[in-house]
């Protein structure tokens, strides 16, 4: 055992008064005095118990665990929130009742890995040598969002699907992470373990949807995905974003496989759906509404729901 898991084992084991008069406390400060490092690293983890002592002191266990989320939330050094969270573990965790216990767990596994949202999408274009259909439909729109003067400044226009990359970047800038799949891609040779990772730690699946998601080849990722994010029991809601004009991909209804017909009628049929307005050609009004639509449909949802991640704690 290190002499940093050691301090958090003491530290998490009572209230610091208390720890700082017992022998296992005072026989390891005497063993380790000489230790360069030890004496700061003593301090450091004396610090961070006392924050959480202050926090916690004298409020009910949903409050503790509601705080210590917080807490841990806006804490942005990674080392720093490893140690709290296992300080944390050490010394509150073991108070809560069950549910409190897989909550918590659950919420720290989406604070920690900083993704609050998946991005489903196809690239699929079956007009290769041509601009992909959906990144012509909304050129005005993207070239906006990237500050670019051509739509070949924003990406590869026939192998990209450039809406994507639009949608990420504006939730990012927003203060939003999530999962983007071209981020990662050559991280793992196994693309759907890669993909079932994010989906079940994200609490808002995003998807893209296009006409020619519904083309029957195999594999298709994007029903996969659906699939996933359906039996999730982080993700709580599923948004869907059109790609190109609703009635376009209504029209294939008759042609959709059978097994996929559940998704299909949920993404496409789905009254909330965000409907972009095309921008093939340019119009600020357009450009605008599309800014304030994707404000109001999905950065606020996810807002919302990032905020219930701290107050819908079970009593």
């Amino acid at each position: 055992m290190s002499l940093r898991d050691e301090l958090i084992q003491l530290y998490g084991g009572g209230k610091i008064a208390m720890v700082e008069q017992g022998h296992d406390f005072k026989s390891l400060c005497s063993r380790c005095q000489e230790i360069e490092g030890f004496e700061a690293e003593r301090r450091r983890i004396h610090s961070f118990k006392a924050r959480l002592e202050g926090l916690c002191r004298e409020q009910t266990f949903d409050k503790q665990v509601e705080y210590c989320l917080k807490f841990l939330s806006g804490e942005k050094n990674e080392k720093n929130r490893t140690d709290f969270h296992a300080l944390i573990k050490i010394a509150y965790w073991g108070n809560w009742s069950e549910a409190q216990r897989e909550y918590f767990d659950k919420a720290y596994t989406i604070i920690e890995g900083n993704v609050y949202f998946f991005l489903s999408f196809t690239t699929r274009n079956n007009t290769p040598e041509e601009v992909n259909a959906v990144n012509q439909e909304n050129r005005h729109f993207l070239q906006e969002v990237f500050l670019a003067d051509k739509l070949s400044d924003v990406g590869d226009h026939s192998k990209e699907n450039l809406l994507a990359k639009a949608i990420h970047r504006y939730l990012r800038n927003q203060g939003i992470s999530g999962f983007y799949f071209p981020e990662h891609e050559g991280e793992s040779n196994d693309v759907k373990a890669k993909l079932l990772d994010n989906i079940k730690n994200s609490m808002i699946f995003l998807q893209l949807i296009q006409g020619v998601m519904f083309d029957y080849k195999t594999p298709n990722y994007c029903h996969f995905e659906y699939k996933e994010a359906v039996k999730s029991e982080v993700c709580c809601k599923r948004i869907y974003i059109m790609g190109e004009q609703r009635a376009d991909v209504l029209a294939r209804k008759n042609i959709v496989n059978r097994e996929w017909l559940p998704w299909f009628n949920e993404a496409v049929k789905k009254v909330d759906a965000l409907q972009l307005i095309p921008t093939q050609f340019r119009c600020d009004e357009a450009i605008k509404e599309n800014h304030d639509a994707l404000k109001d449909k999905i950065v606020r949802q996810i807002e919302r729901i990032r905020k219930d991640l701290f107050e819908n704690i079970p009593a």
